[in-house]
């Protein structure tokens, strides 16, 4: 074992000190393999999405619990109900946003701009009303479904989002007013909410109906009420920062390497 460390470490400084006698550095630029056997398609088909609020269920059974717990808090508080502070829920927040269709948009647009794909500019069908997650396993539906539009492959899923309160004591950097040199750790309390978005994805081969790929994709963001952030900048902002992953299943991506070369 160390005769086998000893010998990279020689190798490393051989290799170091024969760089820096006589080399250059090349910049070579290699495409990644993309997660789907992309030379069948040459057309992409944006469905529509279901879109919905991440934790609902809790916050469902979180209700019925504080509900049932009420008459008990009566009783201890002199017959007056205890009042809890009013937090902000995810849907106060989202408001009434269309977030499948913001899905859609948006994905149709970073798509066509960033892929060499042919991306369908045309309406999708509509999802089954009432469906849930069991749509995306309807080969039936999906193969009906692309049958006008030269069996690309489909792009399908499923959004959804949530906000929180995660305010607290958190310590900054301040500097110091009576010595513009020196550095002072200060504790404040920031009031700040936490954004996230779960995406769901499907790609489903047009000719078929059948699923070749799916992937959840998560992002989080944390912004201080002073931001004063939009609903539709909060989703932009996370969505911007994942679609990379996306575009990288259908398009290869492109890395950049650095190599030496001995002259």
């Amino acid at each position: 074992m160390i005769a086998r460390i000893s010998s990279v470490v020689l190798g490393l400084v051989l290799l170091t000190g024969a760089a820096a006698a006589g080399s250059f550095t090349v910049t070579i630029e290699t495409q990644v393999k993309t997660k789907i056997e992309m030379e069948q398609y040459k057309d992409i088909l944006v469905g529509n999405f279901l879109a919905g609020m991440l934790g609902d269920q809790e916050d469902e059974e979180a209700a019925r619990a504080a509900a049932k717990s009420q008459p008990a808090d009566a009783e201890q508080s002199g017959g007056k109900p205890a009042k809890a502070k009013p937090e902000r829920s995810s849907k106060q927040f989202y408001g009434s946003l269309d977030f499948a269709n913001e899905t859609r948009q948006y994905l149709l647009e970073e798509l066509r701009a960033n892929t060499a794909l042919n991306v369908v500019d045309s309406d999708p069908p509509e999802l089954p009303a009432g469906g849930g997650e069991e749509v995306f396993e309807d080969t039936q539906f999906w193969s009906e479904a692309a049958a006008n539009y030269q069996d690309p492959l489909i792009l399908t899923g499923r959004t959804r989002v949530a906000s929180k309160d995660v305010s607290g004591f958190v310590q900054e950097q301040v500097r110091d007013r009576y010595n513009t040199g020196r550095e002072l750790t200060v504790t404040r309390f920031r009031k700040r909410y936490s954004y996230t978005i779960q995406l769901d994805l499907y790609f489903i081969d047009g000719r078929s109906g059948d699923q070749v790929y799916s992937e959840q994709l998560q992002n989080e963001i944390t912004r201080s009420e002073l931001d004063d952030l939009s609903p539709l900048s909060v989703f932009y902002s996370m969505m911007d920062e994942i679609m990379p992953q996306i575009t990288s299943i259908v398009s290869p991506p492109t890395v950049v390497l650095e190599r030496y070369l001995l002259e």
